[in-house]
């Protein structure tokens, strides 16, 4: 039995959990609004990709095969891995460009194999199974089932320990000071020394010629 609702909530779940992750990681401003909106188109993907998969086990004779088959396993795997992820980055952090989007899929990739390994390993984990006592009827294993929490809460503890001290060591890294420069501003035989600041989230272009475009005091240029 397949349940759509809870496989698109699920997945729903997972892809906010991941954009999240890349928002903190490489500090780039969203809203929880993108990040739905994101999430649910590659939850929308994934219940399509499923069924899908399901009807072409469920009916070999009417399901794709030969080279239609092998057509069908490449195209969905491009799409899988390259244009729904392309299309979550774009619609949660847009497009600056193909720099930062590249940045964006490949910490994106990085985190969603790690957290795979993380939930291969939770699926070892002892299944508390019914004991048979007198009378027909069964008594919980308490000790599996007590094993089963400490082994989950085991592993997820560190893992988001590390995803926290991975986000904080990098913003340590950059410093609140790195994004300042030194900026020097000609006009014609005019030339003036200033503190510029990176603003890598600047969406200001020249309408003509479409270069970014940088914001000074007017102070600074009424010299």
């Amino acid at each position: 039995v397949l349940y759509v609702d809870m496989l698109f909530l699920e997945n729903l779940m997972m892809d906010s959990f991941l954009l999240l992750f890349v928002s903190l990681f490489l500090r780039q401003t969203t809203t929880w609004l993108r990040i739905l909106a994101a999430s649910a188109a590659g939850s929308l993907y994934s219940c399509i990709y499923t069924i899908l998969t399901v009807w072409r086990a469920l009916s070999p004779s009417d399901s794709l095969s030969g080279i239609y088959g092998l057509i069908f396993n490449i195209a969905s795997s491009i799409i899988s891995y390259v244009l729904i992820c392309m299309l979550m980055i774009i619609l949660a952090f847009g497009i600056h460009n193909k720099h930062l989007l590249m940045k964006n899929l490949a910490v994106l990739y990085g985190t969603a194999v790690f957290c795979a390994g993380a939930f291969m390993l939770l699926e070892n984990l002892p299944v508390t199974e019914g004991i048979a006592v007198s009378g027909g009827e069964k008594a919980q294993d308490t000790h599996g089932l007590l094993f089963g929490w400490l082994k989950l809460f085991g592993v997820m503890i560190p893992v988001s320990a590390g995803g926290l001290w991975l986000i904080r060591a990098k913003n340590s890294h950059i410093g609140a000071n790195s994004g300042l420069y030194e900026l020097c501003l000609q006009f014609g035989e005019e030339t003036i020394h200033l503190k510029a600041l990176l603003d890598t989230g600047n969406r200001l272009y020249d309408p003509a010629g479409r270069n970014p475009v940088s914001i000074v005091e007017k102070d600074i240029l009424e010299k």
